[in-house]
């Protein structure tokens, strides 16, 4: 059997049985315990994904034996899916309750532990047709958020694609637009034009930090360090 194959196998099970673990979980208001697991399932996809792209690396010619953006478009879909669909679950959930909030207190906890997933998985991606997938469902997120939370988050996640080399003009463009779109009016439009400025003010903060950390030689690699455990890095 051929390295690519014994790869495949090893690797493809344990991204095939995590897939089938993400899909056949239900939608819904989560108790702490049950949101948490589900997010941690969520994350060793990521994971695993990440795993098998460095080790389909061929060594010998530095070269991906795969297009890795093939593994990275299904990924980024799925984790969007799963945003959607969770936001959807609970704004529906909380229609049934006429208002209440959901008892548990937990309601967007996986909506926002996903998008900052995401945040993490696509720092190091370049895709055009991945990165704009992101900007417009984002865009989308922050304008039917039902939590101010949530929209905070969809606009840290625009702030920190719009650092990427070329996608920052668009990205602002887009933001802008939502701006001006009469969503929000008068003091809540301004409220939230500032928390959009906070946002892109911290992602500018970060991103500059972490160049000063590679000039020294300290490496966060995205690719191969848990999202969680860099958060930490990052934090300290």
């Amino acid at each position: 059997m051929t390295r690519e194959a014994l790869l495949t196998l090893q690797y493809g099970k344990n991204i095939l049985n995590v897939v089938k673990s993400v899909k056949r979980a239900n939608p819904g208001p989560l108790e702490t315990s049950h949101w948490h697991a589900r997010y941690r399932t969520i994350e060793s996809l990521c994971l695993s994904v990440r795993a098998f792209q460095t080790a389909m690396a061929d060594p010998a010619q530095g070269k991906k034996t795969l297009n890795p953006e093939i593994l990275d478009d299904y990924v980024v879909a799925l984790l969007l899916d799963l945003v959607i669909g969770q936001m959807l679950a609970e704004q529906q959930h909380n229609h049934e309750l006429n208002g209440v909030a959901n008892p548990t207190g937990q309601n967007g906890n996986l909506v926002y532990a996903t998008l900052d997933l995401l945040q993490q998985y696509i720092r190091p991606l370049e895709s055009h047709k991945i990165i704009y997938k992101v900007i417009h469902q984002a865009i989308a997120l922050a304008s039917t958020a039902s939590h101010s939370y949530l929209r905070c988050k969809a606009f840290e996640l625009l702030a920190f694609v719009s650092m990427k080399h070329g996608f920052g003009y668009a990205c602002v463009q887009e933001v802008n637009g939502l701006l001006a779109s009469g969503i929000w009016q008068g003091p809540e439009r301004d409220q939230v034009s500032k928390k959009w400025i906070a946002r892109r003010k911290y992602a500018a903060d970060m991103t500059f930090f972490l160049n000063e950390l590679k000039d020294k030689g300290i490496s966060i690699n995205s690719k191969s360090v848990c999202p969680s455990l860099k958060s930490c890095l990052i934090n300290k």
